[in-house]
């Protein structure tokens, strides 16, 4: 399957740290039933909320915290380059962080309507 220039990009600015919010509200209001962008929506905002607690950590325990920022900073690099990349891949830890978040329920919240249902999940090799 052939995945577009413009959807990769896409996908791979949901693993940019403080562009998360922003794409994931695009894609929830303009996509949300693009079976190759949700799940990437998905890990992206899952690793933006551990960069916003790692800067509480990065401030009370900067050693741990500057380990914790290192970590992410390669997840995000990684998770931007395999989707630019046109992947759909399961990162350990964001990948189950991301199943959790109801973005469904904040959809029907925002636009009024039922989430148009499909298979978000990504393969878990």
């Amino acid at each position: 399957m052939h995945i577009s220039f413009s959807l990769r990009i896409l996908a791979a600015s949901h693993y940019i740290p403080f562009t998360a919010p922003l794409t994931c509200l695009y894609v929830l209001l303009v996509k949300p039933s693009d079976h190759f962008l949700f799940p990437h929506m998905r890990q992206g905002f899952g690793i933006f909320l551990c960069w916003f607690f790692s800067t509480f950590v990065l401030a009370l325990f900067p050693f741990l915290g500057w380990i914790l920022f290192f970590t992410l900073l390669a997840t995000s690099v990684h998770g931007a380059y395999q989707a630019y990349l046109g992947k759909s891949f399961s990162l350990p830890f964001f990948g189950f962080f991301g199943k959790i978040l109801p973005f469904e329920k904040i959809y029907k919240l925002i636009v009024g309507k039922d989430f148009p249902h499909h298979d978000s999940s990504l393969p878990t090799s």
